[in-house]
């Protein structure tokens, strides 16, 4: 079910806020201050036949409430009662494997493929059953190794010429834009065509607000593959992300930072004042007056070599920092992070500044009862630059036109054609988001073959945008100033319960 309202009260929000995270928070700290004791830890890294790393593998001591699961890199660190313990290693596609420790320290592990389960008939959801061999060819997948390569700020940067079959671009390079993802191209004519998103078991609409840096793994559903599993939602396909995990162990910290350039690929050849004014020339049969084909060689206004490319675009800069940390113990595992992006386009005045924030905690509360809950926040401010009174302008507005009049000021219309450089500086188009999504999950194993889940989840959007105009570079350039400001809030829920 769904409800969604008006302006709702923000400082009822705030406080909802301030619920949810402090508790959280006391948890978090409590855990990674709680003593270690005397258990004996070990490390080592999982990989499969072919020596690739295998991220988000379970891992669990046999009989105890001790669980973990491998980073990005495979790597795992858990803490075991004593020397006579026994890992039990479980992936999906894999042999499940159970690994005594003994008196090692240091357990590296390869998983085998199993081959034998591709016929298995399988409840792949909504009741329904498919083989597992009919989704293999349906299923592509991005793991988080491949998405650290890449370094992406976006969904769509992650997954752009990933998988083949899902078309993913960011629309017009603006830095504010999510990005455009399609899987098997265009598939409704009424509605829209986006994919449906399953983040860690709970469905949404969009994934904007998920940090590419958090994602454990992507997998996107394909052709049949996705109607068999969630019916009509599935129709344009679905992408399955899973984010990153804690792991048993002490609190573990992660610093990174980087910085990205980024410049016009190539200019596009445009025509110079003195072209221009030869060709209006031979154009009138090598006669005429007037600005058009005889400019005033002392007008300082009608007198220029304007190269608009040069003036309206820049070296752009990209700074990106995310903070996370990590750890657990006793049946309590958790994941916290913090990216904070600023993105100065390579249009002047064009940028985006994001800051996004994730926790995943996941409490074994006995042998068959465990809870798990998944917090996130992402704030968006920025300015898009309007690429048809700008870029687009640069091959229609005159080279020998002024930028400025007389009096110092922006040149607005001339010639009916707008000044660029203008609408970029002075223009503003100013969107700010909100979104805040919680997602509580509650596992039960009633039998070896039966488990219950129910799930809760609630997400606030609160979107405004502002936008101004002065009317100097308008073409009455009379008149007030005119902007615009829109609001929309969205409070959505949903709740769930299923064997």
């Amino acid at each position: 079910m769904e409800r969604s309202f008006t302006q709702p009260n923000l400082k009822s929000c705030s406080t909802l806020l301030k619920l949810v995270f402090v508790p959280f928070l006391i948890v978090v700290f409590s855990a990674s201050l709680f003593a270690q004791g005397a258990l004996p830890k070990i490390t080592g890294t999982i990989k499969d036949t072919k020596g690739e790393p295998l991220a988000g593998v379970n891992m669990v001591v046999k009989g105890a409430k001790i669980a973990t699961a491998t980073d990005a890199d495979g790597k795992f660190s858990i803490s075991v009662p004593d020397n006579n313990a026994i890992l039990v290693v479980t992936y999906i596609g894999f042999l499940t494997q159970e690994v005594p420790v003994g008196d090692k320290k240091v357990i590296n592990i390869v998983l085998v493929e199993n081959e034998s389960s591709l016929n298995e008939v399988v409840v792949t959801g909504y009741g329904q059953t498919v083989k597992k061999s009919d989704l293999v060819g349906s299923i592509g997948t991005v793991s988080a190794k491949q998405i650290k390569e890449r370094q992406p700020t976006s969904l769509a940067d992650a997954l752009e010429g990933q998988i083949a079959g899902v078309q993913a671009v960011t629309d017009g390079g603006d830095p504010l834009s999510p990005g455009t993802i399609q899987i098997r191209g265009m598939s409704s004519l009424n509605s829209g065509n986006g994919p449906l998103y399953v983040i860690d078991g709970i469905l949404n609409d969009d994934a904007s607000f998920i940090n590419p840096q958090d994602i454990a793994s992507i997998e996107v559903l394909k052709d049949a593959a996705s109607a068999a599993i969630y019916g009509v939602r599935g129709a344009n396909g679905v992408i399955l992300i899973t984010t990153k995990q804690g792991q048993d162990g002490r609190a573990r910290l992660n610093v990174n930072y980087y910085h990205l350039f980024g410049k016009l690929a190539h200019k596009l050849q445009t025509t110079s004042a003195r072209d221009l004014t030869y060709y209006r020339r031979v154009e009138n049969g090598g006669a005429g007056t007037g600005a058009a084909v005889n400019p005033d060689s002392v007008s300082t206004f009608d007198n220029k070599d304007n190269d608009y490319q040069d003036l309206l675009y820049r070296t752009g800069n990209k700074d990106n920092i995310n903070i996370s940390v990590s750890g657990g113990q006793k049946g309590l595992i958790y994941y916290g992070s913090a990216n904070f992006t600023n993105d100065q386009s390579i249009i002047i005045n064009s940028y985006a500044r994001t800051f996004t924030t994730l926790f995943n905690v996941d409490y074994q509360a006995t042998d068959k009862f465990k809870i798990t809950n998944h917090i996130s926040v992402n704030y968006i401010n920025g300015n898009s630059v309007d690429i048809g009174s700008t870029a687009s302008t640069v091959f229609q507005r005159n080279p020998w036109v002024s930028l400025y009049r007389p009096d110092g000021s922006m040149a607005g219309y001339v010639e009916s054609k707008k000044n660029p450089v203008a609408y970029a500086l002075l223009s503003t188009n100013v969107p700010t988001t909100y979104t805040v999504q919680d997602d509580l999950l509650g596992n039960y194993q009633i039998l070896p073959e039966l488990r219950f889940t129910t799930s809760a989840s609630a997400r606030l959007d609160d979107f405004n945008r502002q936008t101004f105009v002065p009317t100097s570079i308008t073409s009455g350039a009379l008149g007030p100033d005119s902007g615009t400001s829109n609001v929309d809030n969205k409070l959505l829920y949903d709740l769930q319960g299923f064997f």
